[in-house]
């Protein structure tokens, strides 16, 4: 990813950062402008300042107005409200993009980069923190994580994070 894109990314998706001796500071993180490198010194969950209760987590997904990702592949997932979801095939080692894992952000509107399907919607994901899988070896998406099931599925909104009414669900 080059410089100004990677940049643009962080601005458009609300992230925030600052330039310090040549290096895009992010929340505890850092990419080194000459080199693209991206160090990460705190866990996702430090940099992101995310709320843990009895350890368990909320995240974020952007789903098709049908709370579907990966429609028409084998990798297809239905994320409807109310129910659970877990990854059969669990491998994030392998890499950060593609198969072997779930991926979520820790704001709904950083989601937005993933998926611009027009009735998209939000959803929160309940994640164990022993479920959560991290790259923090250059990783292209710092803002994204890994995770293997989600306890809990909710429809949000894209800014508040607020749970939407279950009556405003039209499947």
């Amino acid at each position: 990813m080059e410089k100004l894109d990677f940049l643009a990314l962080l601005k458009r998706n609300n992230i925030p950062f600052y330039i310090r001796n040549n290096k895009i500071i992010i929340n505890g993180g850092s990419v080194k402008l000459e080199s693209e490198e991206i160090k990460i010194n705190k866990s996702y969950i430090e940099r992101f300042k995310i709320k843990i209760e009895n350890d368990i987590i909320i995240l974020y997904k952007k789903v098709s107005k049908d709370f579907k990702t990966q429609e028409n592949t084998a990798n297809e997932t239905l994320w409807l409200p109310g129910t659970k979801v877990e990854h059969h095939n669990w491998n994030p080692t392998n890499s950060e993009c593609g198969e072997g894992k779930f991926h979520a952000c820790a704001k709904p509107y950083w989601c937005d980069i993933f998926r611009t399907n027009k009735g998209d919607r939000y959803i929160s994901v309940k994640v164990n923190i022993n479920d959560i899988y991290e790259w923090k070896d250059n990783p292209v998406y710092p803002f994204k994580i890994g995770f293997r099931k989600a306890l809990e599925i909710k429809e949000v909104d894209r800014f508040s994070s607020e749970i939407k009414l279950k009556n405003k669900h039209k499947n």
